[in-house]
């Protein structure tokens, strides 16, 4: 993160303001189009920090099995249940809690 911040990032800044410039057009800029450089591939962590990540994520209900595949450059699941948000349990209420039978 140091390399990104205290290198990389001002000549991403420097080049994507080039970009804009020289690649957009005025009516372009003016309707708002921009150019960004995607840089999360250099900001990874190591495999046990991103699987803990992807863990908390879903079990948070902030994105999918299927969307935590993607990120990690794997084949989407076929399971119908993998593009369902999983809400964390604290959140259910009373009525759709699993309760024992009587």
């Amino acid at each position: 993160m140091a390399h990104d911040q205290d290198t990389d990032a001002h000549w991403h800044t420097r080049f994507m303001q080039s970009a804009t410039v020289n690649l957009l057009s005025d009516a372009e800029r003016a309707a708002g189009y921009i150019i960004t450089l995607d840089n999360r591939d250099f900001l990874r962590g190591t495999a046990v920090e991103r699987m803990s990540y992807y863990t908390a994520g879903i079990a948070a209900g902030i994105f999918t099995r299927n969307e935590a595949r993607e990120m990690e450059g794997f084949d989407r699941s076929d399971d119908p249940s993998a593009d369902q948000l999983t809400p964390a349990a604290n959140l259910f209420g009373p009525d759709q809690q699993n309760t024992p039978a009587e």
